[in-house]
């Protein structure tokens, strides 16, 4: 397995990728994301970053992350906004995840970042047992708020 940075031949398994997470997190009708708009975003404008993990020369698993400006403690957050491993047993509870978790600490410490971030859907028992193994922990302080615009 190889974790590394995406490129623009990366997109077509992205794509699927994110309609595979759209369909597990219940959005799948409201999914708007294409090939155009996701190299536009990613490559062209990037607002975001993201990692692939690769087997044998195919996309099993990515992980979209930004970086926060400086915060209080003068040093950039990164935020995770999303990871996924391709959901067949082939490739979950295989490492992916750790994998791709393991090269973002690795990226927040060259950075000098202070923290990650991310959210779990209340409901996935099972995201928040992996993140839980790998030290995170839900704020206790902090409640996430949105507004639909």
């Amino acid at each position: 397995m190889l974790i590394r940075n995406a490129k623009p031949s990366d997109i077509p398994e992205l794509l699927e990728m994110m309609r595979g997470l759209a369909k597990f997190e219940g959005y799948l009708d409201k999914f708007k994301v294409t090939e155009e708009e996701l190299n536009n975003r990613l490559f062209k404008r990037a607002d975001f970053q993201c990692l692939v993990a690769e087997d044998s020369g195919v996309a099993i698993g990515y992980l979209v992350f930004y970086a926060l400006p400086f915060t209080y403690d003068l040093t950039p957050w990164l935020w995770i906004k999303e990871l996924y491993v391709v959901g067949n047993k082939e490739y979950r509870r295989k490492g992916v995840g750790r994998a791709l978790m393991g090269f973002l600490i690795k990226e927040a410490y060259e950075r000098g970042s202070a923290k990650i971030k991310w959210e779990v859907l209340s409901t996935n028992v099972d995201a928040q047992a992996f993140y839980q193994q790998l030290g995170g922990a839900p704020e206790q302080k902090w409640q996430i708020w949105s507004l639909s615009i």
